[in-house]
């Protein structure tokens, strides 16, 4: 791996309880969420300004003359006639948030609040959809500024370990301390990109949280 902080399990016993809470049709909350909590938090993944600059969705609401509540929608709020997309016009022309992964400016304050939340904030399972290309490597790619093939970021006896299996979706499983997730969403030179865990979970009340 990239980073010494975290390693990939052999062992998915640790993620088995996560299939059996996860239902609903897609969309749900409870088919990315387990089920059976007394309440549940969303982590609006922050947009950027003109200038490049994360802003909140209340921030981007006030321009565009709605309103941010528990169940707001992007595309609603800033009024795109695509709602899996946001593509063609809309009232905020400086893109959508990211979706998949947590910036850095949202990441990082989120880890604290979970570490202050668990008395294991050493230990904590990550899982890494394994669909992500550079997990695997990739031929040649003009659009990552190199016509050099890029290598797995995985080693061969990584990548042959078993997958957690969820609905649509299959994850590598990773261990590792909490103050790792930023190490572990950074991937250097080799591919030049950021993408957070998509499943974060600690020993905490809530137990987990979705990072993307």
């Amino acid at each position: 791996m990239w980073t010494s902080q975290v390693r990939v399990l052999d062992d998915t016993a640790p993620a088995a309880w996560l299939e059996a809470r996860l239902s609903g049709e897609f969309g749900a909350v409870t088919r990315t969420v387990p089920d059976g909590y007394p309440a549940y938090a969303r982590i609006l993944h922050p947009p950027r300004d003109d200038d490049d600059e994360p802003v909140t969705w209340a921030e981007v609401a006030a321009t565009t003359g709605r309103t941010v509540h528990a169940l707001a929608q992007w595309h609603a709020v800033v009024d795109s006639p695509d709602m899996v997309n946001n593509v063609g016009e809309s009232r905020w022309p400086y893109g959508s948030p990211s979706t998949g992964s947590l910036d850095e400016e949202a990441l990082s304050p989120l880890c604290d609040v979970l570490a202050a939340h668990t008395t294991t904030p050493g230990d904590c399972f990550y899982g890494l959809w394994e669909g992500w290309g550079w997990i695997h490597g990739s031929p040649a790619i003009a659009t990552l500024g190199s016509r050099e093939p890029v290598a797995s970021l995985f080693t061969a006896q990584e990548l042959a370990s078993p997958r957690v299996h969820l609905p649509s979706r299959d994850y590598l499983l990773l261990r590792g301390p909490l103050s790792a997730a930023l190490a572990l969403s950074c991937y250097g030179e080799s591919w030049p990109t950021w993408q957070s865990p998509n499943q974060l979970r600690a020993e905490l009340p809530v137990r987990r949280i979705c990072a993307g």
